[in-house]
């Protein structure tokens, strides 16, 4: 089950509201969380920020969630990068599609961890 919130990723979630004809079902501290058929995209109803793909599935958003908290977790201890390589690895591992455009919502993520933003 997806939580309330996840304030290291600015992630906030609630039920799914219909606004201006789309499911919403959260944000992301400066987009909305959008439910296009099984996908989530992160859309800025204002145009400011692109458009970004997130996950093909609440479960996978649930699971890349998770692979961040177990990242999170460990960084703390890591001085050669491996533990941002192991979230890479992870986040690939539950959704491929995360990578098919650098621009996407968790390869975005997954490349400030490795320049330490995150």
């Amino acid at each position: 089950m997806t939580p309330d919130d996840y304030e290291p990723l600015l992630l906030t979630f609630h039920d799914a509201r219909l606004v201006d004809g789309v499911s919403v079902i959260g944000g992301d501290g400066g987009g909305r969380l959008e439910l296009d058929g099984d996908r989530i995209i992160s859309r800025d109803p204002t145009g400011q920020l692109p458009t970004r793909f997130v996950n093909s599935s609440m479960r996978q958003l649930q699971s890349c969630i998770d692979a961040h908290r177990a990242y999170a977790d460990t960084v703390r201890d890591d001085d050669d990068g491996a533990a941002s390589a192991v979230f890479s690895d992870a986040i690939f591992a539950i959704d491929p599609e995360c990578f098919a455009d650098p621009e996407n919502w968790w390869a975005v993520v997954v490349k400030q961890t490795r320049d330490g933003l995150l």
